[in-house]
């Protein structure tokens, strides 16, 4: 708790001593605690989701999603590209990485929806429960939609004309598979995070939980924290940087925009339905 409220006081406005950090520990623990009871349910759609990715790619996966994306190709090109790998476990390491991250995403309403009990308790949290119900109707709908419009349509648009670009240079393609499905998964299930980004923004302000004025209010603070997530979970350099981080931040703006309409210009606030703990 020193070290933390040392570090915490240099970005806040106020002294921040230890029983501000004991405090924010508590509630931590609080708010897992409460999680304990369901963490059956939590574990059991993670590892269900998990196991049910996982078998997919690791029977013939992503040599079906190769015969996809390269389907725009004249079929005596398809032949000049190739998945490489350059180590026996790197074909199932990235499975293994690949589907945890989905079953890690595929839980996060569940967990926001068992935690929301204790996060109101705890007075950290206002609004409609019920609304985190259909925001995770609308998480799988947006991952579902979306990852079908880029594997159908963005997807092998993309990958086959930068194939065609380089075999018509007499290029030698091999992809290594990290490398390759990365970029599928961008091109796919990143496609649908960023069209739930401003699905959630609505559902948040709609249900009370987090209004457009505050939205609006802390945007800068919002895309700086984007780019410094896409700094830290892209470590291949900058240009990877820019290529999740400003997708990102146009998404967020988008629902910005969205919303501003909505609320014609943010006169219309939503009914508040519930009050902060005391």
């Amino acid at each position: 708790t020193s070290t933390t409220a040392g570090m915490a006081d240099a970005f806040t406005e106020e002294e921040t001593t230890e029983d501000d950090i004991g405090g924010y520990y508590y509630d931590i623990r609080f708010i897992l605690d409460s999680l304990l009871s369901k963490a059956f349910w939590i574990m059991g759609v993670f590892g269900a989701v998990l196991a049910g990715v996982f078998l997919f790619l690791y029977q013939g996966g992503i040599g079906a999603i190769r015969e996809v994306f390269v389907s725009r190709l004249p079929q005596g090109m398809r032949a000049g590209v190739n998945i490489v790998t350059l180590h026996p476990v790197e074909h199932l390491v990235f499975i293994v990485k690949f589907s945890t991250i989905i079953g890690a995403v595929s839980v996060i309403p569940l967990v926001a929806y068992f935690a929301w009990p204790a996060l109101k308790e705890r007075g950290l949290v206002v609004g409609d429960r019920k609304i985190l119900a259909v925001w995770g109707g609308s998480l799988f709908g947006a991952l579902v939609v979306g990852s079908l419009v880029g594997f159908l349509y963005v997807a092998p648009v993309t990958i086959s004309a930068i194939a065609r670009d380089q075999l018509q240079a007499n290029m030698i393609i091999s992809y290594r598979i990290s490398s390759f499905g990365w970029l599928v998964f961008f091109l796919t299930v990143g496609i649908g995070l960023l069209a739930e980004i401003p699905i959630t923004m609505f559902l948040f302000h709609r249900g009370g939980i987090v209004p457009f004025a505050l939205m609006y209010e802390r945007w800068r603070e919002v895309v700086v924290a984007i780019v410094a997530l896409s700094a830290i979970l892209s470590p291949k350099g900058i240009f990877t940087m820019l290529l999740v981080g400003i997708p990102v931040s146009l998404a967020y703006l988008f629902g910005l925009a969205i919303l501003w309409v909505y609320t014609l210009g943010g006169r219309r606030t939503p009914k508040q339905r519930g009050e902060p703990a005391d």
